[in-house]
């Protein structure tokens, strides 16, 4: 599963995901309305396009690392 990150942080779900090859297609539905978004699968790098009533608006994603598990702590044993 996958979100798209707005530049203020926040995350949004992605729904409908659909893949075929190298083609995706997938939603961003959010207060503002549902967006449609299909592109094509290069490595770790999307690019497509969506449409909004006035235009035809590029876009690209990459996708993020994953965080490193944060260190354990190991316990120590002392001595009495």
């Amino acid at each position: 599963m996958g979100a798209y990150i707005a530049p203020s942080g926040k995350a949004t779900r992605l729904a409908n995901l659909r893949m075929n090859g190298n083609f995706v297609a997938f939603d961003i539905v959010g207060p503002l309305g549902a967006w449609h978004l299909s592109g094509t699968l290069d490595g770790s790098r999307m690019t497509g396009t969506f449409q909004t009533v006035t235009r035809t608006v590029s876009w690209a994603a990459v996708r993020q690392r994953e965080p490193a598990p944060a260190p354990t702590a190991t316990p120590t044993a002392t001595a009495r």
